[in-house]
């Protein structure tokens, strides 16, 4: 797959921008405004708001059921670490919420991720809001914040010309033999990049991630037998459940 950070503070001015401008512009045409739950108890309840907007996007997958064993678990509730927001329609209706993970650098928080973006179907641009007001938010609250990760692209090709280094990885005293990639294993992932979406939506979650232009990095697990069926078989139970 391939990882997707950005640097920020981020601007979405320019051409190559458009499609987010586009969704930011759907959503606040909507009338939807981003708020912290900063001081949201466990009892909160906001959090059975968010409940149904879980529901109302769950149905609006291929797979109307949470994957959870190859995903980070969307808990709704207070977490340490963490930056939740909330998304509000003019109504006042719940229509989304983003979890951001704290990442540190010398005790530093100085990047946040992505972890889980939820929103209402019927509300467009909701998921691209949240991300975007959620980076400005954590932004006023951490000086030193300088990225966003959006988070890996499961199974997504590999950009042509992206360097492919493992022993960068692995180093070269640990690599007895360099490691190789296996042409079998990049056809098998890009059939289930193409036409797996009912396993999971992993073009769609490319092709969102593509509208950030954000750096991209590879990532990939290396295994020490020349046929790793075991682990191909690991991986699709991982995604299917």
């Amino acid at each position: 797959g391939v990882e997707n950070r950005v640097q920020l503070p981020l601007s979405v001015k320019g051409t190559q921008m458009r499609g987010l401008r586009r969704e930011l512009c759907a959503a606040k045409a909507g009338g939807v405004r981003v708020v912290a739950l900063a001081n949201e108890g466990s009892s909160s309840p906001t959090w059975r708001d968010l409940k149904r907007v879980n529901r109302r996007w769950l149905a609006s997958r291929v797979r109307s059921r949470e994957v959870r064993r190859a995903t980070r678990r969307a808990k709704l509730g207070p977490e340490r670490h963490t930056t939740k927001l909330l998304a509000r329609s003019e109504a006042g209706d719940a229509v989304g919420w983003a979890c951001f993970d704290h990442i540190y650098d010398k005790g530093h928080v100085v990047g946040v991720g992505l972890s889980v973006v939820r929103s209402d179907p019927r509300f467009a641009g909701v998921s691209t809001l949240l991300a975007v007001e959620g980076a400005r938010i954590c932004a006023t609250h951490f000086p030193r914040l300088r990225f966003l990760d959006l988070g890996l692209s499961p199974l997504a090709p590999v950009p042509e010309g992206m360097d492919w280094s493992p022993l960068a990885i692995c180093g070269e005293d640990a690599c007895r033999l360099p490691p190789e990639r296996l042409r079998f294993v990049d056809t098998l992932f890009d059939g289930l990049f193409r036409w797996g979406t009912g396993l999971y939506n992993t073009q769609g979650l490319a092709r969102w991630k593509r509208k950030w232009r954000p750096e991209t990095s590879l990532a990939y697990v290396g295994v020490q037998r020349p046929l790793p069926v075991r682990e191909l078989v690991a991986a699709l139970i991982l995604l299917a459940v």
